[in-house]
């Protein structure tokens, strides 16, 4: 059974990197996964469009699913 992946963009201050998550994955527990700090103010998650994700978005329910 394969899961459907989820990604979202990480911005901070090495750079932007995209990551893909199981959906049902909190923004915070991949960020907790990876070592992200998201209480830095450099550190921005968000869609792949540019809107701000909070740490306690689902992936799935928050965002869309790749294609």
């Amino acid at each position: 059974m394969s899961a459907t992946m989820v990604s979202v963009t990480v911005i901070d201050s090495d750079g932007t990197s995209d990551f893909a998550a199981p959906e049902g994955t909190t923004v915070a527990g991949l960020c907790a996964m990876l070592e992200i700090d998201l209480s830095l103010p450099s550190v921005r998650v968000s869609y792949a469009d540019g809107r701000p994700l909070e740490g306690s978005a689902v992936l799935r329910r928050d965002l869309l699913p790749l294609t």
